[in-house]
Order: structure tokens, then C-alpha cells, then sequence
């Protein structure tokens, strides 16, 4: 069965014991993102609930298997195992809650297209490429006629098709 414990309003963590597997996966979310990292350790078969508890360092999970406590840390995204027993003096002991929901980030409302730029009297659009500044006009995508390329060789202007450079005579592939 699988367990969750609330970090913070952002971020929350899945714990299951999977045979000698202890399974942790972390999920934060903020201002249109979401990130989502999961970890298994070998622990041993749980023989209580784990304990989540908040420290000043972050978060540690306390595990006691048939082989005795183990010890992870997360902070953030990463997480990893304790050597040792860490200080949880100062620690503040969190709600686990028994879950049937798989830890899977929440679908996101797709991103609105770029609003055109603007700053005094120069405005820049993205689809297509186009800017205006004052009475100047620069456009590049839709209805970009692509005529004309350049040599490799000398930088000259070169028509579509021609096999030579006019300039400098370099064959064009």
C-alpha cells in the first residue's frame, strides 16, 4: 500500500514498500511547472508506517524494517540515504496518509501563444517573425521567398539553380 505526506502546499511524497524496496517519489509543482522524481532503495520489508519528519536541513523518512532503521533525506527533487542516525532534535513529525492514487503529475493547461511584444514605438510579433520600429520593417517566415542563397566560397548572392557562383566561379551543391 501506498502512503502520502504533504511537504508543503507544493510538494508532497509517495512512499511504498515493494518487497525489500522501499520506493520514493517526490512531486513539486509551482507557477506552470511540475517536477516529479522518484527513487527505490533497499531497506527491507517495512515493519511499522514510516515516519516523515521536517528538519531545518529538509525532510528526513524514517523506515524500520526487519533489519532495522533506515534513513532517507529528500531535499527538493534529490534524495538519498543516511549514513548513521541524522540529529532529529529540532524535527516536526508530518501526516502520512494511506493512498490508492498512483504519485502522477496533474495534466497542465497548455501554454497561450506569445502576445506580441511591444515598447515605445517598436512592436515584435513570433508567428511569423516580424518587427516594426518606428518606419521599419523587418519580416521573416510567411511569405519569405526563398530565391535566392549565398556561395559557400565568397559570400555572393546566388540565384536557386545556378550549378556556379557568378562571382567567383565555386561549384554550388
Amino acid at each position: 500500500m501506498a502512503y502520502v505526506c504533504e511537504l508543503s502546499s507544493a510538494q508532497r511524497v509517495y512512499l511504498d514498500n515493494q518487497g525489500t524496496q522501499t520506493l520514493v517519489t517526490s512531486v513539486s509543482t509551482s507557477s506552470g511547472q511540475q517536477q516529479q522524481a522518484s527513487c527505490g532503495f533497499q531497506t527491507g520489508t517495512w515493519s511499522a508506517l514510516p515516519e516523515v519528519l521536517k528538519t531545518p536541513g529538509g525532510v528526513i523518512v524514517k523506515i524500520k524494517t526487519t533489519q532495522g532503521e533506515t534513513y532517507l533525506q529528500i531535499q527538493g527533487s534529490s534524495m538519498g540515504p543516511i549514513n548513521g542516525i541524522p540529529n532529529l532534535e529540532n524535527s516536526q513529525k508530518l501526516q502520512l496518509q494511506q493512498t490508492n492514487d498512483p504519485p502522477i503529475m496533474q495534466p497542465m493547461q497548455p501554454m497561450q501563444p506569445m502576445q506580441p511584444m511591444r515598447m515605445g514605438d517598436m512592436e515584435m510579433k513570433t508567428n511569423p517573425m516580424e518587427m516594426r520600429m518606428g518606419n521599419m520593417n523587418m519580416s521573416m517566415g510567411s511569405g519569405f521567398n526563398a530565391t535566392k542563397r549565398f556561395c559557400s566560397q565568397c559570400g555572393a548572392t546566388v540565384n536557386i539553380g545556378e550549378i556556379f557562383c557568378s562571382s567567383c566561379g565555386h561549384r554550388l551543391t
